[in-house]
C-alpha cells in the first residue's frame, strides 16, 4: 500500500520535523513483514532516493496478540486506517499517525459484522475524515472523526469485494462484482453516497 502525505518529512538525528510542502506530495510504502530485526509486523518506508532504506524504516505499533490478525484498510493524506481482527468475529479499529505514532480508537458500530467491508476517507468541504462500514446486507455506516458516533445512511445496490478499496479526490472507490459483471463502485466521502 502506498500512502501520500502532504508534509515533507526531515529526519534529524532520529527527530520527525514535518514543514508544509508546496505541490509536493511525498509517498511511503507501507510493507508486512520486512526483514528487519524484528521481521512481524507492519512498516513504513519512506521513499526519498536521497535517505538509506535502513533509515528510513518505521514500525507501525499495533500491540495485538496471538488470537487476532492486523490488516490495513486505508490511507488518506498520511493517516493508516487500520483493523485487528480477532479470531471472534470482532474487530478493534484504529486512524493512526504513523509518524508522530499517535492513534485514535474508533468503536465499533453496535450492529456487529464477522466480515465488514471497510474504507477510510477525507470529506474536503466539511474538513473531517470519516469511516465507511459496510456489513453483509450491504448497510452502510459512517464515523465521521471526532462525533464519537456512527450513522446508519442506507444499503448499498451491491457490495464490493473486500480489501480492493482505495481513496482518490473525495471518493472511494471498490471493485463491484453483482452477478457476472465487474465494475468499480464510487462512494462520495463528503454526500455519504453510492455512485455507480
Amino acid at each position: 500500500m502506498l500512502v501520500f502525505n502532504k508534509l515533507l518529512i526531515k529526519m534529524e538525528e532520529n527527530e520527525y520535523i514535518e514543514e508544509e510542502s508546496e505541490g509536493n506530495n511525498n509517498a511511503l510504502l507501507v510493507v508486512s513483514g520486512y526483514t528487519i530485526p524484528e521481521p512481524a509486523g507492519h512498516f513504513l518506508v519512506y521513499l526519498d532516493t536521497d535517505l538509506s532504506p535502513n533509515d528510513a524504516v518505521f514500525r507501525l505499533s499495533t500491540r495485538v496478540g496471538r488470537d487476532c490478525s492486523t490488516f490495513i484498510r486505508g490511507s488518506c493524506n498520511g493517516f493508516i486506517f487500520y483493523d485487528i481482527e480477532r479470531f471472534d468475529g470482532s474487530h478493534q479499529l484504529y486512524l493512526s499517525n504513523p509518524i508522530t505514532g499517535e492513534s485514535l480508537t474508533v468503536p465499533q458500530p453496535t450492529k456487529p459484522c464477522f466480515k465488514p467491508i471497510l474504507g477510510f476517507g477525507f470529506a474536503p468541504i466539511a474538513e473531517v475524515y470519516k469511516v465507511v462500514w459496510i456489513d453483509e446486507n450491504q448497510d452502510v455506516n459512517i464515523f465521521t472523526v471526532g462525533s464519537g458516533i456512527w450513522r446508519e445512511i442506507g444499503s448499498l445496490p451491491c457490495t464490493p469485494l473486500r480489501h480492493t478499496d482505495f481513496y482518490l479526490n473525495g471518493f472511494l472507490y471498490w471493485i463491484a462484482r453483482p452477478r457476472n459483471t465487474i465494475f468499480v463502485s464510487a462512494f462520495d466521502v463528503e454526500e455519504s453516497a453510492s455512485k455507480i
